[in-house]
């Protein structure tokens, strides 16, 4: 049994100041141990062995599972054979945790079944009293191995009373559960009285959502005390009817609780289809996510390194392109040239038809520009009408043929727009990387010296730097 660590009633403080809060292996020993003494009585119809379960069970109250009798057992065995005498998974480590109140009433609880059956066992109802110690036996069992839960439902019936005698129901309904595994949680399952104290024995108790009712845990540990019942009867019942009555019962039980198990099973493999076809999706939700910031993030480095309007790169990039060559420049061979274009008669046509026309006319030098250079040079727009391309790893008689190709396209281009024709040109200053140069401020002055020459010299030409 496990419950996180509510409030000790005040009724119990007085009785629970010299408790010592037990540990998970002690208090499964316990029940172990009360549950076999309790089926040995039963099989035996040795009263003696009641009175055996009562004692422990009375001083237990006083002293605590810490410290009562199989515990100290425990601890002895465990300090002469370094051996532990049980062993807790960390799965099911929750079913053993208790607080100091749930230990108080967990073994009153006890004291009151076994005090019961002497009573009985006294007054002359043998069979009645052996039948409390059947249910005591099953109990205890199923609290050692299963973390049965009516010890906390007993424990939540004297809160809440206390509660309602206290009119302290507003702080039921804002509780918030406090336990030593987890630390604080808020409520997941408001419908379950269990789990809105708190009580969750099982790991998949913290996110259900069903009333304890249809609890499968519930049902089954509810199911194996009645035909746990029934099975002991045998031992008493001696009427063949009876034993035949008896045995119809418990297969019909059987049946059911078998029928629930597997109606469960086809609800979680329904479930477990539900949530691969969830996961499927949401994996190839995550993947297309993925490619669409993939491409998200191709544009937005494609829009910081190239002219949205000509598709050529952008300033910032094509000098970042010169600085890498010019770094990477070999003194004894040059093969970098850096050839500066400007467009003859762009402004004129600019101001006769627009700035569509003019961007249209850019396109299209853009173009030519780019069929003339193919893969022998990298092309930038500056700005403006104001292009450059750096020449690598080519001769500068290679480049100086590029940029006489591009002069005779863009005089023989014919420009038409609105049914209006414009002659174009272009004015090209070439000039070489030089080891020299002390950084790309110098090339770039040359080659822009190159094509003032030009435009002075006739305009639509290459001149190369001197």
């Amino acid at each position: 049994m496990q419950l996180g660590f509510l409030e000790v009633p005040k009724s119990l403080k007085g009785s629970t100041r010299m408790y010592k809060e037990a540990l998970p292996s002690h208090v499964k020993f316990q029940r172990i141990v009360m549950g076999w003494l309790a089926i040995a009585s039963l099989f035996f119809r040795e009263i003696d062995l009641v009175w055996l379960f009562f004692a422990i069970t009375f001083f237990s109250i006083f002293l605590g599972t810490e410290y009562s009798l199989p515990t100290l057992f425990y601890k002895l065995f465990r300090a002469v054979f370094s051996r532990d005498l049980v062993h807790i998974s960390e799965h099911h480590v929750r079913y053993y945790q208790i607080n100091t109140s749930m230990d108080v009433i967990d073994h009153i609880l006890r004291l009151m079944a076994s005090l019961m059956a002497l009573i009985f066992y006294y007054s002359g109802a043998e069979i009645i009293a052996w039948s409390v110690v059947s249910f005591l036996s099953v109990f205890m069992m199923l609290s050692a191995y299963f973390g049965f839960c009516l010890s906390a439902l007993s424990y939540i019936g004297l809160e809440n009373l206390r509660k309602k005698f206290k009119s302290d129901l507003s702080a039921q309904s804002s509780f918030t559960c406090v336990s030593s595994i987890g630390g604080a949680r808020s409520h997941l399952n408001e419908n379950c009285i269990l789990a809105k104290q708190c009580f969750t024995p099982y790991k998949r108790c913290d996110s259900c959502h069903i009333t304890i009712s249809e609890c499968l845990g519930t049902k089954f540990n509810s199911t194996v005390i009645i035909i746990g019942l029934l099975l002991a009867a045998f031992l008493f019942v001696e009427n063949q009817t009876f034993i035949q009555l008896n045995i119809l019962l418990i297969m019909g039980l059987i049946f059911w609780l078998g029928y629930q198990i597997n109606y469960t099973t086809d609800e979680l493999a329904q479930s477990n289809d539900a949530n691969i076809t969830l996961n499927t999706k949401l994996k190839n939700h995550a993947l297309s996510l993925e490619a669409e910031v993939k491409r998200r993030t191709a544009d937005i480095e494609y829009m910081a390194t190239h002219d949205m309007l000509t598709g050529l790169y952008n300033r910032f990039s094509f000098e970042k392109i010169l600085i890498d060559a010019f770094e990477g420049m070999d003194a004894a061979r040059p093969s970098s040239h850096l050839a500066f274009i400007d467009l003859d008669k762009f402004k004129a046509i600019n101001d006769a038809v627009g700035h569509l026309a003019g961007d249209r006319l850019l396109c299209d030098m853009s173009s030519i520009f780019a069929q003339s250079v193919g893969q022998k040079g990298s092309i930038g727009r500056l700005g403006g009408d104001e292009f450059a391309i750096l020449f690598q790893d080519v001769t500068q008689q290679e480049a100086l043929n590029v940029c006489q190709e591009i002069c005779e396209k863009a005089g023989a281009y014919d420009f038409i727009w609105e049914e209006q024709h414009f002659s174009i040109g272009a004015s090209i200053g070439l000039a070489t990387l030089d080891a020299s140069m002390q950084d790309i401020k110098a090339v770039m002055h040359h080659a822009d010296q190159a094509c003032y020459v030009a435009k002075k010299s006739g305009r639509n030409q290459v001149r190369l730097h001197a």
